[in-house]
């Protein structure tokens, strides 16, 4: 099963990497790329809300629901780190889809 997923995952994962790249470029341009690395660590990781229930019958039954709600939260980061208006949610198949996340 997860090796026919390889070709949708992989895809997933050159979208997201198109889209850190702007971001960092976007950043770069700023001067900001650099700008939280010394003396910002908050010990708290609230993009980790996927963690609570991991390894239930909840967590598996609600796993594509978790994974695309974490992939919108991660998409609407990028585009405020950019400046850029926040964006409608898309639906997973718009992820898994091929299409670009911007």
């Amino acid at each position: 099963m997860q090796l026919k997923q390889r070709p949708l995952t992989l895809g997933v994962l050159e979208r997201f990497s198109a889209l850190f790249q702007k971001v960092e470029k976007h950043l770069r341009a700023e001067g900001r790329f650099h700008e939280k690395n010394l003396g910002h660590f908050t010990g708290t990781f609230p993009t980790m809300r996927c963690a609570e229930g991991l390894g239930t019958d909840a967590s598996a039954r609600d796993a594509v629901t978790r994974v695309g709600q974490a992939f919108n939260d991660v998409r609407e980061r990028a585009f405020a780190i950019m400046g850029r208006p926040k964006a409608a949610p898309l639906p997973m198949r718009q992820f898994l889809a091929g299409k670009d996340l911007w």
